[in-house]
């Protein structure tokens, strides 16, 4: 149906952060269409039936839903689940960051203290003391690779009780991070996730508004409306 109120020009200054739209009236026409509301005016909006919910759901089938509340309630808990994966994740993550640290502080204190040395020797030999004194592997171990790597790539010059220290400190931060991750719960976890994606989308809408008011905070009195 033709419109009750007349636009003289539309221009677009949209870019890859944001949607801008500059639409141009007579102050009488863009006067009646804030008075009925610009959403309505320019068909922003539309309506969903809750009748007919039909969706794919999680598992790719498609399934009927009998309302919006059955939707979030499967949604949350598949959710859930994937927070749990992540949680496992990030706890084996941390894990071997700290065992990582702590082998290699004590690799180091071992070589400062002469009960172990490393100059001059084979490496397989090296590779049997490492193995006796109980240093944890990680990565490849299938010959040729041994696990160690991770301590024997060390440089001479970080084999300083300097740095001996500075690999403790970092490894006892590890702990009290994978502490802090056991300790928080899923449902925990994905509060903290929402709480920070409400906060950057207020800064957004706010930086948007600011931006349409054009930094002053105060909307500009002018006949065109920007949607």
């Amino acid at each position: 149906k033709p419109s009750k109120f007349k636009v003289q020009d539309i221009r677009e200054y949209n870019s890859e952060n944001s949607v801008h739209f500059g639409v141009k009236m007579t102050p009488e026409d863009f006067a009646g269409a804030k008075a009925v509301g610009l959403v309505d005016v320019f068909k922003l909006k539309n309506v969903v039936s809750e009748t007919n919910l039909v969706l794919f759901d999680h598992k790719n089938r498609i399934k009927k839903y009998k309302n919006p509340l059955e939707i979030m309630e499967e949604f949350a808990g598949v959710r859930l689940q994937y927070y749990d994966v992540r949680k496992k994740y990030l706890m084996d993550k941390l894990t071997q960051e700290r065992d990582v640290l702590s082998n290699r502080a004590r690799f180091i204190a071992m070589i400062i203290s002469n009960k172990l040395k490393v100059n001059n020797r084979k490496k397989d030999d090296l590779v049997k003391d490492l193995t006796r004194l109980k240093f944890q592997k990680f990565g490849d171990d299938k010959p040729p690779r041994t696990g160690f790597e991770y301590l024997l790539i060390m440089q001479i010059a970080s084999l300083t009780k300097e740095r001996k220290e500075e690999l403790e400190r970092m490894a006892k931060e590890k702990a009290a991070e994978l502490e802090k991750v056991k300790k928080t719960s899923i449902q925990t976890m994905w509060n903290i996730d929402l709480n920070q994606l409400e906060t950057a989308i207020n800064s957004l809408n706010a930086a948007l508004e600011d931006n349409a008011s054009g930094g002053t905070g105060q909307k500009r009195k002018i006949g065109r409306a920007h949607v």
